[in-house]
């Protein structure tokens, strides 16, 4: 069973009007996209769906949005309606951040380990920034396949 870590917390704030998810596309980050429809499922919250696409990266900002398009048909399939899709250049954790600042009532779930392996050895690097910065609802899904 997966291992949630929750920042300030309680069983009433779960259920937001606005839930974030930021995807690398690795396996961590897909089991964390997979559980968003069993978490929601009594209510529709807004789900906002963020890569942030470093310089050099390896995939174009159209192939990022297209995969971010796949993700969002999948949470449509299952009934949720509002679903806005970001693409933004720059460092993850400062997307992340940024995404976090926009959207402070939100509730983020997130994989624990992406695909920066060098900095997420125990816990990834924007997870880590994340849990610092301490003033966000956060569930972090550890990836289940190690």
């Amino acid at each position: 069973a997966p291992v949630f870590l929750f920042s300030s917390l309680v069983a009433g704030d779960i259920l937001g009007e606005t839930l974030v998810h930021p995807t690398d596309f690795s396996k961590a980050a897909d089991q964390a996209l997979s559980m968003i429809p069993n978490f929601f499922s009594q209510h529709q919250p807004r789900v906002i769906l963020v890569h942030a696409r470093q310089e050099g990266s390896k995939i174009s900002v159209e192939e990022a949005r297209q995969k971010l398009v796949e993700r969002r048909d999948v949470l449509t399939t299952v009934g949720i309606k509002e679903i806005t899709i970001e693409v933004s250049g720059g460092r993850p954790r400062k997307v992340v951040a940024e995404a976090a600042d926009r959207y402070p009532e939100a509730l983020f779930i997130m994989g624990s380990r992406g695909l920066g392996w060098l900095e997420d050895l125990m816990l990834g690097g924007v997870s880590r920034t994340m849990a610092r910065k301490g003033s966000h609802h956060i569930i972090f899904v550890p990836d289940q396949t190690d």
